[in-house]
């Protein structure tokens, strides 16, 4: 199934492919996610400190998680632009026994895994036409609408904003 996500400045709506609003996702300044699908909503809190991501939700983790940075034959991590911070490759994700994967190419499209099976790609994610392509069930699983979210932060972990 294609979503698009149609929007700016953290706020999307979501649309089907017959191009009726299924969904909206928000990024909140103070890395609040919420998301709204069939009439439900959540909102998590997104932390991290270095490479550790982990959401809460009123107060409790509920998903723990790391970035992968590309390394050299030395363990190093890999920085291709001298005032640009290294691309983030992998967004691993821990949710009770479930284990989730977004994987980020050079391009910026981004592949989602579910307990080590392709289910999901985005692209699109740097323009003004963000499309998921979910591998499931004939209805979004509340986990795309997440993981959209997850990776749209992960594309942008090293924008460089000019001030």
């Amino acid at each position: 199934m294609r979503y698009q996500f149609k929007g700016f400045a953290g706020e999307w709506k979501v649309y089907d492919e017959a191009g009726i609003q299924v969904g909206r996702v928000h990024r909140g300044m103070g890395q609040k996610l919420e998301y709204e699908y069939e009439g439900r909503k959540q909102a998590y809190q997104l932390c991290r400190r270095k490479n550790a991501v982990w959401l809460e939700q009123g107060g409790v983790t509920c998903l723990n998680g790391s970035f992968v940075y590309s390394t050299d034959s030395e363990g190093s991590v890999i920085q291709e632009f001298l005032f640009r911070p290294p691309m983030p490759v992998e967004l691993n994700l821990e949710c009770q026994k479930d284990s989730w994967s977004l994987h980020q190419f050079k391009n910026r499209e981004v592949e989602i895994y579910h307990d080590g099976r392709i289910v999901g790609r985005m692209t699109g994610l740097t323009s003004g036409k963000k499309v998921l392509e979910w591998d499931g069930d004939d209805v979004l699983p509340e986990q795309g609408l997440l993981c959209f979210l997850l990776g749209m932060y992960m594309v942008e972990d090293d924008t460089v904003y000019a001030v």
